[in-house]
């Protein structure tokens, strides 16, 4: 059965403001969540320390990413043309909407395990030479998840999110299939009300009907917010942050007014995912398969060699230049995470771009060509 989508439900997005998924395009208003939406706990993490191993243990290589399945759509949306279901004072009812009602269905997910971090001094000063005077605008965290040394470089500042909250919504999406509460298979139309929210080339065009997989290769792969903000709401910002804060995230979240994130978030994340323990080991390898199919290449792409194995998602904002994934070198594998409050067009993209450079030739010992 087709579920209607386009609901105009209170609190069914938690998005302040989304990606702005081309360069040259307009900010857009976002619609906010409930106040009652669930905000990450300010209490520490209390995140289990598991012993390293000689070499990565269970750490997932992502399938190579094939060509991108569809054209790209950079049409502006038409109003009328495909109606949302409900008129914006019509009362919803749970039966009506595609929302889980209540966080109390969802079991929220294990603790995350992460191995411990070791700094590395000489790559950290290397680093921070690059960022000179702006060391206070950026966040990095470097680690190699073979022996933990690397680098954290203001790893606990908040940053706006921009197109990172989509790793939320990414695990939420895994957490509630696993479940058994989505069917990725499920079909949606893609309504006037979501369309909308599609900046700059994307996959999903108005009036498609679209499954949750489709839209959420559209959402990692070239950022698309229309699916974004389809599959946030499927999800639910409820859930999403209950299962930000189980996990042991403690800042990151999907709020009324904000969308904070920070590195050290969004690196228990990422090394959940690679390590095969977010969801379960099955869900952590299709998670890295869509992180490999990110298309933006100007900051971890362009700072590794050509053909470099990578899964990684970025974020782009008028206050953000952010960069987050695994690289996975011939000697090493490690986690990046790279958050700027710079915005899209200044001169973050290339600052990010020579971390990764310095990070690369630590890690691999030869100079990058």
């Amino acid at each position: 059965m087709r579920l209607p989508v386009g609901n105009r439900l209170g609190g069914a997005i938690a998005v302040a403001s989304l990606l702005l998924a081309a360069c040259g395009s307009s900010p857009v208003t976002m619609p906010l969540a409930s106040p009652d939406a669930a905000e990450p706990s300010s209490e520490p993490a209390n995140v289990t320390i598991v012993p390293l191993t000689p070499r990565p243990a269970n750490v997932l290589r992502p399938r190579p990413p094939g060509p991108l399945d569809g054209d790209l759509i950079d049409a502006a949306a038409e109003a009328g043309r495909c109606p949302d279901p409900f008129p914006e004072d019509h009362p919803l009812h749970a039966t009506e909407t595609v929302l889980i009602d209540h966080a109390g269905e969802v079991t929220p997910p294990a603790r995350l395990d992460v191995t411990p971090s070791l700094a590395d001094a000489g790559l950290e000063e290397a680093i921070r030479d690059r960022l000179g005077d702006d060391n206070g605008r950026y966040a990095v965290i470097i680690k190699d998840l073979r022996d933990g040394r690397g680098v954290a470089i203001n790893a606990e500042r908040l940053f706006y999110a921009a197109s990172l909250f989509k790793l939320e919504v990414m695990f939420e999406l895994f957490h509630q299939r696993e479940a058994g509460l989505i069917d990725f298979d499920e079909r949606y139309i893609v309504s006037d009300y979501y369309a909308q929210f599609g900046l700059g080339p994307r996959l999903i065009a108005q009036c498609d009907e679209v499954s949750i997989e489709d839209a959420l290769g559209a959402m990692m792969s070239v950022s698309d917010n229309s699916a974004a903000v389809m599959l946030q709401d499927r999800a639910g910002p409820r859930h999403i942050n209950a299962s930000m804060r189980a996990l042991g995230l403690r800042d990151t979240g999907l709020l009324a007014d904000a969308l904070p994130i920070t590195a050290a978030d969004v690196a228990l994340l990422l090394e959940a995912i690679v390590r095969g323990n977010a969801v379960s080991a099955a869900a952590s390898q299709e998670m890295v398969n869509l992180l490999a199919t990110e298309k933006v290449d100007d900051r971890i792409p362009s700072g590794v060699p050509t053909g470099t194995l990578l899964a990684h998602k970025t974020g782009n904002w008028e206050n953000a230049t952010h960069d987050a994934g695994i690289v996975y070198g011939e000697k090493s594998t490690y986690i990046v995470v790279l958050l700027s409050d710079i915005g899209f067009d200044g001169d973050a993209g290339s600052v990010e771009r020579d971390i990764m450079r310095i990070a690369w030739e630590w890690f691999e010992g030869e100079p990058l060509e």
